[in-house]
């Protein structure tokens, strides 16, 4: 019975794990994209809904503080990764959280599911969504001194 010789299934070997990391890749960048819609949705739909009264079940707005923070801590791990992303995406991740903030007074006042779940997870303090309650309201801008690419980072004084 002939069987390959060892080389040939050496090249065989790396020419399946290429296509691993390839379906890794697509899968990654699969995953990044719905949690980027999934995150765009409830910033800009659902959220909004339970603010101006058109939702009003107080136990679903828990879990869809407990969705946003998930999808922004997956959103935060891809961006830590350095997973290829398109400005486009970036783009849109600092409109969504621009957004976020801006209406964290409101969420606020519904519900005080942030810092219970701020209690559970313990995240670190750059993860600034778990902090709203912390965050002081100030006027948001791009600041060009502090990032060659433009680039702004919510900052949020925590005590120490």
């Amino acid at each position: 019975m002939w069987s390959p010789n060892p080389a040939y299934r050496c090249l065989q070997g790396i020419k399946n794990w290429s296509a691993a990391i390839s379906l890794n890749e697509k899968m990654k960048d699969q995953k990044f994209h719905q949690t980027l819609e999934n995150y765009r949705c409830a910033v800009t739909q659902i959220l909004p809904a339970y603010i101006s009264g058109r939702f009003t079940n107080l136990e679903a707005l828990t879990g869809e503080i407990a969705l946003v923070l998930d999808n922004r801590d997956t959103l935060a791990e891809a961006l830590a990764e350095s997973f290829r992303l398109m400005q486009t995406d970036l783009d849109q991740i600092d409109r969504l959280d621009q957004q976020l903030l801006e209406m964290k007074d409101d969420l606020l006042g519904l519900t005080s599911a942030y810092t219970v779940f701020r209690q559970q997870v313990r995240p670190p303090r750059n993860h600034w969504w778990y902090y709203l309650d912390k965050i002081v309201s100030a006027p948001l801008t791009p600041s060009p001194e502090l990032s060659p690419t433009n680039y702004w980072l919510p900052l949020a004084p925590l005590p120490a």
